[in-house]
């Protein structure tokens, strides 16, 4: 059982592991938090203490206080993690209406492949003599969907506790070639479950069926287990995230910040989960390695009338974690306010493999300025679209350059934030002037490669994600 009162005791990190050969390449742990927001973390300002895990890893390291995810769902930012390019680019995002729909959440949508000659980050290091491997809960990253080309081995399991037991049999494998380990922690996803922390468990008795909250009851899971904003009240009525989302649905303020606590609490598993890999990581491949641990979106918690993720690009789901250690190549306890993205991940560890020149994080830590302006997309989902229509209709494009940004709509919609970390207030009223130049900046900023097809996904794998109840009627 998940104890955080005995994690919170932990006040150094694991004994290392054997000593390395200097010459050898490095061994790199990647870890994607799925659906974790970076103010939801406890080292990005969260009161809570939901990463004690990640503060141990940052004071070995650097934080990237301002990382922004290029999508707002797992298949487009996966993608730009493994290509170092942008959805834009790479091809995978959702799709329009036309057969060969991949039914996800519980209803269909259409997703879009990722391009086959981008060279991802396996392919990359496979073949200057890495074994890579990847570890996932999330079934979106199944040798199937395409995402995970290039990996000797790609395994999907149903709960981030069988993930971490893979990933201790697979580091105690004798193989002493230096190491890619890919890792996706999927417990802050919804569904969201009861656990020990003391924020969700005073609040046990409101997830009760007979003394819960009159809104709440048909989304709980088994007698009060848990909550899924995914779940139908009813057969044919819409699940809780699109009925509160299309405001069709009244959830108090106690109920709001009870999915917030709810949420928080599956957070604080993941960075326990974190601390159980990272401790067996470091006892088999020691501290000299590279460890990047980040997310590939966040998740709203009812802000701007939403809840999930994915259609939209607001920074409850584009501002994202970012840390990351690799002892004798990157300061300790560094903190980089330089604005980054996602896709710069790819990059950076290229370089510290030695198989590229530079790297745009590198250059973030020694204090330059982006090259580029700071962008992500959304594509609409065709089920949310025909559910709710009017802003889930259409796709988005953020664009942001130093403090300011806009979001544009398919629809022609302009949206113009002076704080772009934020973007508590739309100012393009009364700024339209900086409103039409960032929005016309914005419009050429996001060339999209030709379209790569919708997704083939041969029917086991359905049945695969039918099991984790993704798939709908």
């Amino acid at each position: 059982m998940f104890l955080l009162t005995a994690w919170l005791a932990c006040s150094s990190p694991p004994p290392p592991g054997p000593a390395r050969p200097a010459d050898r390449p490095p061994d790199m742990l990647v870890v994607v938090l799925d659906t974790v927001r970076a103010d939801a973390l406890s080292i990005y300002g969260n009161p809570r203490p939901t990463s004690p895990q990640l503060e141990l890893l940052a004071a070995e390291g650097v934080v990237f206080e301002d990382a922004t995810a290029p999508g707002s769902w797992t298949w487009p930012s996966h993608a730009s993690l493994f290509t170092g390019e942008p959805p834009w680019v790479h091809g995978a995002h959702f799709g329009p209406a036309g057969p060969g729909a991949l039914a996800l959440e519980p209803d269909p949508f259409l997703a879009t492949a990722l391009r086959e000659d981008l060279p991802t980050l396996a392919e990359r290091l496979g073949a200057a003599g890495y074994r890579t491997l990847s570890l996932s809960a999330n079934r979106l990253l199944a040798p199937s969907f395409g995402l995970t080309r290039g990996f000797e081995r790609a395994e999907t399991f149903s709960e981030d506790a069988l993930v971490i037991e893979a990933a201790r049999a697979a580091l105690s494998e004798g193989d002493d070639r230096p190491l890619l380990l890919f890792v996706n922690l999927y417990g802050a996803h919804a569904p969201w479950f009861l656990n020990p922390v003391p924020w969700v468990a005073a609040r046990r008795g409101e997830l009760s069926p007979e003394g819960g909250q009159p809104w709440l009851r048909p989304y709980l899971i088994g007698d009060g287990v848990g909550l899924n904003i995914y779940a139908r009240p009813a057969p044919g009525e819409p699940p809780l995230a699109v009925a509160w989302s299309a405001g069709s649905l009244e959830i108090p303020p106690e109920g709001l910040s009870l999915l917030r606590d709810l949420y928080e609490g599956e957070v604080s598993r993941v960075d326990y989960r974190l601390h159980q890999l990272i401790e067996a990581w470091t006892a088999v491949r020691g501290e000299g390695g590279v460890i990047a641990v980040t997310s590939d979106h966040g998740e709203y918690l009812g802000e701007r009338q939403q809840l999930a993720h994915a259609r939209t690009l607001f920074p409850e789901v584009t501002h994202i974690p970012l840390v990351l250690s690799a002892p004798g190549r990157l300061p300790e306890g560094a903190r980089v306010t330089t604005p980054v993205q996602l896709q710069d991940l790819y990059g950076t560890l290229l370089h510290i493999a030695g198989l590229a020149d530079t790297d745009a994080l590198s250059e973030a830590l020694s204090g330059a300025p982006p090259a580029d302006a700071i962008r992500a997309a959304a594509w609409p989902d065709v089920y949310w679209a025909e559910q709710i229509g009017g802003r889930f209709a259409v796709g988005y494009r953020m664009y942001r350059a130093g403090s300011e940004a806009v979001i544009l709509s398919d629809a022609g919609s302009v949206a113009y934030y002076s704080d772009p970390l934020t973007m508590r207030e739309d100012r393009a009223a009364e700024s339209p002037q900086r409103a039409a130049t960032l929005a016309a900046a914005a419009a050429r900023a996001f060339p999209e490669a030709a379209g790569t097809g919708l997704l083939d996904v041969a029917p086991e794998a359905l049945e695969a994600l039918e099991a984790l109840g993704y798939t709908g009627d």
